[in-house]
């Protein structure tokens, strides 16, 4: 098993969590964003596979939520993150149009003109991992990152369907790193807002 570490998305959510819900000018609460997920095989599966999504943000996380959930994180590990968020709600994801799952963090920032989205949910886990103990189950989480143009309401981004979250000490100093239990990490295409 390979387990990559994400360097360049740990950045990016570094960056958006340590600022918040920045004001992009475009509000995308309340209203369903699609797109589809191309998502690489392992293991005895080599190939790709495609399916869709919905994600539909009721709110963003307040500031000073976010950094009490860095502290969280910092001073507990990402089980007890996961233990204080999971009774969020701030929206939903769904993928195939199958059961979706409650947004448990949401963050909004700016980038260069666009809009990004970085959100994590509790992952979906299968009944065989729970009963053999699985090395996967040290990945609980789900995340999606988003860019979207604001005047097109298109956009792109990626998602790992299990991932890892960490406070780290790096070179750079302490961070949060985000690691993918998968070989490659899944792109997201074709992100529309509805409506638009």
């Amino acid at each position: 098993m390979k387990i990559w570490k994400l360097a360049a998305i740990a950045l990016t959510i570094f960056f958006a969590f340590n600022h918040g819900s920045a004001q992009t000018g475009q509000t995308l609460t309340g209203v369903p964003i699609t797109g589809n997920i191309v998502s690489y095989g392992s293991r005895t599966y080599t190939g790709v596979r495609t399916g869709s999504f919905t994600l539909t943000l009721d709110s963003f996380t307040p500031n000073a939520d976010v950094e009490r959930y860095i502290t969280v994180l910092r001073e507990g590990g990402q089980n007890r993150l996961l233990d204080t968020i999971r009774g969020n709600r701030v929206g939903r994801f769904s993928v195939n149009q199958g059961l979706g799952r409650d947004i448990m963090v949401a963050v909004q920032s700016g980038s260069g003109g666009n809009t990004k989205i970085y959100a994590i949910f509790e992952r979906w886990t299968e009944f065989a991992e729970l009963r053999s103990g699985r090395r996967s189950l040290d990945f609980p989480f789900g995340y999606i990152e988003l860019t979207i143009n604001p005047q097109t309401g298109r956009g792109s981004g990626q998602y790992i369907a299990a991932a890892q979250i960490r406070w780290r000490n790096t070179r750079s100093g302490y961070q949060i790193q985000i690691t993918d239990y998968a070989t490659r990490i899944a792109r997201i295409t074709n992100v529309r807002i509805q409506g638009r």
